[in-house]
């Protein structure tokens, strides 16, 4: 299957491509490793442990606010701590909510999908994006078994920095943030993840 069908189309912003892979001797060790890294993937809260991301911390929470101890689901929000200030309107952090997850099988190829989208923090009175990116933004996180190799992705599409914020430190605040995401930040991060999903 053609991994670009499965995102969103680029039209604004800025766009992000983050892969790393690994090729086996086996099919078997392949799947193994496929269902592996399927399972870091899911472990949303230990982002930062399986990946060694010191600069973000990653939670996963019900549309309620409060913390789960299972797989993400749609609907789902992550919270991010980025060092520095966060959001007033966030609570101090950046949301983003699950809106798609789909598996793809065709023969021994295997693709999991996951998408996230900026969006207001849960449980609060919020009703502007609480994220350093627009809304019109998403990241899209792939686990793929294709032959022998498999791969872990993350594909930004459509970034672009929230500066419609309420509140004018949220705005600089955003742009400082995006920005610097443009600049590294976001990219190193997110190679930082791919590879500690195969490792």
């Amino acid at each position: 299957m053609n991994v670009k069908a499965l995102l969103p189309e680029q039209k604004v912003g800025k766009q992000s491509d983050i892969e790393e892979s690994r090729t086996f001797p086996t099919n078997e060790e392949a799947q193994q490793c496929f269902d592996l890294a399927k399972a870091r993937l899911l472990d949303v809260s230990n982002w930062h442990v399986i990946s060694k991301i010191e600069a973000s911390a990653f939670c996963l929470v019900d549309a309620t606010n409060s913390k789960v101890q299972r797989g993400p689901q749609i609907g789902d929000f992550i919270r991010i701590d980025v060092p520095g200030p966060g959001t007033k309107a966030g609570k101090g952090f950046d949301w983003v909510k699950i809106e798609h997850m789909e598996n793809h099988q065709e023969n021994a190829d295997h693709i999991f999908t996951m998408r996230a989208r900026p969006d207001t923090a849960p449980a609060t009175n919020a009703h502007e994006t609480t994220h350093f990116f627009k809304s019109e933004a998403t990241s899209n996180f792939i686990v793929r078994k294709h032959g022998l190799t498999v791969s872990a992705e993350v594909h930004g599409r459509n970034e672009l920095p929230n500066t419609e914020a309420d509140h004018l430190i949220d705005k600089a605040r955003n742009l400082a943030v995006a920005t610097g995401s443009f600049l590294g930040f976001s990219v190193v991060q997110w190679n930082l993840l791919v590879k500690g999903i195969l490792s």
